[in-house]
């Protein structure tokens, strides 16, 4: 009896021993895995993996013939409190076509919805790509903020005179660097989106990267703001499979746009009356206007553009219904 119960008591040793130091493979604490912040959300860890940005990225550019791409800069569904959790594994989502296909602004056609975004969001909705809305009288205001230019502030006024609702797409700069106007944005109703944190071709970085562009920002606005960001525009407007795919995998919607002129360059700014016709002559069902905040012209133009759009029948929705 006294042999039996030394053999059992060597055996629950060896047992306890080997579940201690597991079977031999390695593991990081988070890798894969959601960790939960103070704020009370998930936060992503980011596993390694190889840099897949070395994949061929070969590129093709698709337009109604007018188009260029743009030199500065658009189904998993996440609860309200949640931060993205990344599924497939960047394993996966790097085995997919990495081939860059860039837009540019296209050419529109007054009340007429332009051929070329059409046929993107018919390619690629199915990855969380929105190019334009439902065919209805509805335009979608949106701008790009890479930096602060002093001309969001007028912006703001602008939209909450005439009671509009718009998303303005930040990156991590512009948020660390404006909390104030970050605060206002969502104060006032507008949608906050996501611009990456370091501006990149997300076609250009490996998936890991790509992950962290997304939710670091991601992670600054929520914890900060207690906001959840759900939409992410691609810096440069180039997209691929893989980053779409990539975008999706972290609950978001990858928002483009069916309008946007040369408008970047605070250096070159165009005309007011010719981009106030050139915007009100480009209106179409379910437009998606992309619009630079850093533009002199836009911020003028602004309250002009909305009366003048109204006056043509047309609604500026709520961004959130893209």
């Amino acid at each position: 009896m006294k042999k039996l119960m030394v053999i059992l008591l060597a055996a629950a040793m060896v047992f306890a021993l080997s579940g201690c130091f597991g079977s031999g493979e390695e593991t990081s604490s988070g890798t894969g895995s959601n960790q939960t912040s103070s704020a009370g959300s998930s936060t992503p860890s980011v596993s390694s993996m190889p840099d897949s940005s070395s994949m061929p990225n070969t590129s093709s550019t698709i337009s109604d013939g007018t188009s260029s791409a743009m030199s500065d800069e658009m189904t998993n569904v996440i609860s309200s409190d949640a931060t993205p959790t990344v599924t497939p594994s960047f394993t996966d989502l790097a085995e997919l076509p990495n081939e860059s296909i860039v837009w540019g602004p296209g050419k529109t056609t007054d009340e007429k919805r332009p051929s070329a975004p059409v046929q993107l969001q018919a390619a690629h909705g199915d990855r969380g790509a929105v190019f334009l809305g439902p065919d209805e009288k509805k335009i979608y205001l949106t701008f790009d903020e890479g930096y602060e230019n002093g001309f969001t502030p007028a912006i703001l006024d602008t939209l909450k005179e005439k009671n509009v609702t718009a998303m303005f797409f930040v990156t991590g700069s512009f948020a660390k660097q404006n909390p104030e106007l970050i605060r206002r944005i969502i104060e006032e109703g507008h949608v906050l989106g996501n611009h990456s944190w370091n501006h990149p071709q997300m076609e250009t970085v490996s998936v890991e990267k790509g992950a962290e562009e997304i939710t670091k920002l991601h992670d600054l606005i929520y914890n900060e703001y207690q906001y959840t960001m759900k939409y992410f525009r691609p810096p440069t407007g180039t997209f691929s499979q893989r980053t779409l795919a990539l975008t999706q995998s972290l609950g978001y919607k990858s928002v483009f746009w069916s309008f946007a002129y040369k408008d970047w360059d605070p250096a070159n700014q165009p005309d007011e009356d010719y981009a106030l016709e050139k915007c009100l002559s480009s209106t179409h069902p379910g437009a998606v206007f992309l619009l630079h905040a850093v533009s002199s012209t836009n911020t003028h133009i602004l309250g002009d553009f909305i009366d003048g759009a109204r006056q043509k029948g047309y609604e500026f929705a709520d961004p959130n219904l893209l």
